[in-house]
């Protein structure tokens, strides 16, 4: 396709020569993070920044329009910060897109609370790969996150 999640044109590559992740793969075929987040619609929504890209950690300022009616933040808006870092995450070496995702909400948080996100693959197949997530606040850990996607073939 010529457009859309598989698409070659919505995947910038990264060509940094030499360069090696954690894992021992090339990131020469990387995405670039900082592009690809600025066309997701719902992290812009969000008002989500890239932290880093190795690990993949991102953050957003929880303001007014994210709350439910208690005032607390909403659990979709804390499951989508995660979803889109795993999403980042999963599609740094090649395309994914998720099949399933679960979180656990541990602790509320609030209007004024900057939230961060860092993501961790735990393991990957050729057609799989599944990821743990982690949403902070300031007062500690407020959500755990999981999730699996599935890795079409090129």
């Amino acid at each position: 396709p010529t457009e859309g999640p598989f698409s070659e044109n919505h995947f910038q590559k990264v060509a940094e020569p030499g360069r090696v992740s954690e894992s021992g793969s090339s990131l020469s075929n990387v995405i670039d993070m900082e592009q690809t987040l600025e066309s997701d619609s719902v992290g812009k929504w969000l008002g989500v920044t890239l932290e880093s890209a190795e690990p993949v950690q991102l953050s957003m300022m929880i303001g007014e329009q994210h709350t439910n009616f208690y005032g607390t933040t909403h659990g979709g808006v804390v499951f989508s910060l995660a979803d889109v870092a795993m999403s980042l995450a999963a599609n740094a070496e090649v395309r994914a897109v998720a099949i399933d995702a679960h979180i656990v909400f541990q602790a509320a948080s609030r209007p004024g609370d900057r939230l961060r996100v860092a993501v961790e693959q735990m393991s990957t197949s050729r057609r799989l790969g599944s990821c743990r997530a982690t949403v902070d606040g300031p007062a500690g850990q407020i959500a755990s996150f999981t999730g699996t996607c599935y890795r079409p073939p090129s």
